[in-house]
């Protein structure tokens, strides 16, 4: 049983799990899912998807294929294509992950990420039953429309003093010239080289990782600044005075400016239930709805095409527009720009205004899948009969302790982990409540068998 299909997105180990021979077969597997339809590819910059493209291409191939390579770039650059060509497509990718892992998200031609596909795809990997044909391999590159496309929808109203977080990833391959030339200003740019091995560093836009950007907007006076992951699909804030922005905050902000220009319109926003409840209301108050989804890219982006939102977001920093089904890390940096050009106020004071109840997101390391999976179950069955307004989710349960407070259990896709969300009407109450309930989780860890 191949361990690297994940439940939106296929991601392990290099040569352990990813190699030539289990790429290939993936590629295989693709185009025989997709019936030897045309297919797009891009990689990032890592060293371990540059070493299995080759494999992964050809077994698209040898499956019937045409092949377009677009070049190496972040994600985003792939989905676009995706979405404006109207063409399957695939990215060589493992995210946030260091660099010794990679593997594929696998986008439809609607820009949709696939979710429920990764199954059938698993299926036809392990049945070894393959289309036979001969494509055709091309390359374009794919940068020039995309970076057209951005530079036709954003219209900052004055310059923007700007500051990005790279983080050795791919977003280093094209900043700062992508910020600098639509924002037409200055872009400071930290640990902006691109390496394939990322610094041996972990390329994921939260807590350490920030500080050096956080230091340069603050000390510079810059208006914020933003961190992309390894392929860019998300964008974390800091504002004027270095404060990092969890994605609750930051949609509230893109929210209000966006429900603002269709106020009245009963226009939908989608946000992931890991979010302050706090976003319904306010989507409401300008007589839009929102919508609860999953947590997880390609679900939401699932959510934002069904719904035709006009703004997606989730707490780990993703964000969606109005413009396509897909999470842009750099689309939601340039639209922060343009909101802020528009306004006197600061980031800092749009937060500030920004009144949310304490929240608290935690990992818990269950030590392997099989426990993690099992830890789930029991929790989920414990708070099951006991919570009487329990929702069941994909990967979890949510239940409501009150018209405020929550809690949400929920496994981890990627890791062995479950992951605890809480939400509560202050800090005192969220620490009571975290001491609660992590302690149910580690003593269902401490009796539960891997």
């Amino acid at each position: 049983m191949p361990s690297f299909f994940k439940e939106y997105d296929i991601r392990g180990l290099i040569d352990k799990e990813l190699n030539g021979e289990t790429a290939e077969r993936v590629g295989k597997s693709l185009g025989t899912f997709l019936n030897g339809q045309e297919v797009l590819v891009c990689r990032d910059i890592r060293h371990s998807s540059e070493k299995i493209q080759p494999a992964f291409v050809k077994g698209l191939l040898s499956a019937g294929c045409n092949v377009t390579f677009i070049g190496t770039y972040p994600s985003p650059v792939l989905f676009f294509h995706s979405w404006s060509q109207k063409k399957e497509g695939a990215m060589i990718t493992a995210s946030h992950n260091p660099a010794v892992y990679t593997g594929f998200k696998f986008v439809e031609k609607t820009g949709c990420s696939y979710v429920d596909q990764y199954r059938e795809l698993k299926k036809i990997y392990e049945s070894g039953n393959f289309r036979k044909g001969s494509g055709k391999y091309s390359e374009i590159d794919g940068y020039t429309e995309y970076f057209k496309f951005l530079k036709s929808v954003i219209k900052p109203k004055r310059k923007m003093n700007v500051a990005v977080e790279c983080l050795y990833a791919s977003s280093a391959v094209v900043m700062p010239n992508l910020y600098g030339q639509i924002l037409n200003s200055f872009v400071q740019v930290s640990h902006g080289e691109a390496k394939p091995d990322f610094n041996n560093e972990r390329p994921e836009p939260k807590g350490d990782n920030l500080r050096d950007l956080s230091r340069i907007v603050a000390g510079n006076k810059l208006d914020f600044g933003v961190g992309f992951d390894g392929d860019c699909d998300r964008s974390v804030f800091i504002d004027d005075k270095g404060r990092e922005l969890n994605g609750s905050v930051a949609a509230a902000i893109f929210i209000q400016h966006i429900m603002q220009k269709y106020k009245g319109k009963g226009k939908t926003v989608v946000m992931t239930v890991d979010c302050n409840s706090e976003l319904k209301p306010l989507a409401e108050s300008y007589g839009g709805k929102l919508v609860w989804s999953e947590v997880g890219h390609g679900f939401i982006g699932m959510n934002v095409y069904r719904h035709k939102a006009v703004f997606g977001g989730e707490m780990s920093s993703h964000f969606w527009f109005e413009h396509y089904p897909f999470s842009d890390g750099f689309i939601a940096g340039l639209k922060m720009a343009e909101l802020l050009s528009s306004t006197d106020k600061k980031l800092s004071e749009l937060v500030d205004e920004t009144k949310f109840a304490p929240m608290l997101k935690e990992y818990v390391n269950c030590g392997t899948h099989e426990r993690k999976e099992n830890v789930k179950d029991s929790l989920v069955e414990k708070y099951k009969a006991e919570e009487k307004n329990a929702t069941l989710t994909r990967d979890g349960i949510k239940f409501f302790l009150n018209e405020l407070e929550w809690v949400l259990i929920r496994k981890s896709n990627n890791l062995p982990e479950v992951c605890l969300v809480i939400e509560a009407k202050d800090d005192e109450r969220l620490r009571e409540l975290h001491e609660k309930y992590r302690k149910v989780i580690d003593e269902t860890i401490g009796k539960t068998k891997s």
